[in-house]
């Protein structure tokens, strides 16, 4: 059985981090061992909690989003495209 995977929800989820990163202004080499396709969301989430701090709420949001861990959770660029509405500055 092979399972079905969305390349393009995987693209969101590295969008997520490359965004979180610029925002945060912190690196995410501790989030990621690349050896043992690990990931570290303590690592992640105090770079959200930077984030939230900072910015604005929507922008948390939108990055929450993007960063789920569930693939069956996380938008694709449509998704996004089509909500991009609510995380537009007011």
């Amino acid at each position: 059985m092979n399972p079905k995977h969305n390349t393009y929800k995987s693209d969101v989820f590295s969008l997520g981090c490359i965004l979180l990163e610029l925002a945060s202004m912190n690196k995410l080499n501790k989030a990621f061992d690349y050896v043992n396709c690990a990931i570290n969301f303590n690592e992640i989430n105090s770079n959200m909690f930077i984030v939230a701090r900072r910015y604005s709420e929507k922008l948390f949001n939108m990055l929450n989003w993007m960063l789920k861990l569930e693939e069956v959770e996380r938008p694709d660029f449509i998704d996004i495209a089509k909500n991009l509405n609510k995380f537009e500055k007011e």
